[in-house]
């Protein structure tokens, strides 16, 4: 089974790694989400340290209802 993860700034992913390790340890396949942007290498350290995949998308940080549907 897999969990997606997704935050709009990379960093807040320094704060779920125990949670992504009790996770992998369950047997779950994590995916991080984040967008891209200053942080942006938080999140690829975050996957190479607890071995998940990770993507970075552009993700509003406002409500926009048509960027959200894009």
């Amino acid at each position: 089974m897999k969990i997606i993860q997704i935050t709009t700034v990379p960093f807040t992913f320094r704060f779920y790694t125990g949670h992504i390790r009790f996770l992998k340890s369950k047997g779950f396949e994590i995916i991080a989400i984040s967008s891209s942007g200053d942080e942006l290498g938080t999140l690829e350290e975050v996957g190479r340290s607890e071995g998940i995949k990770t993507h970075a998308i552009q993700i509003e940080r406002r409500i926009s209802p048509f960027k959200d549907i894009v």
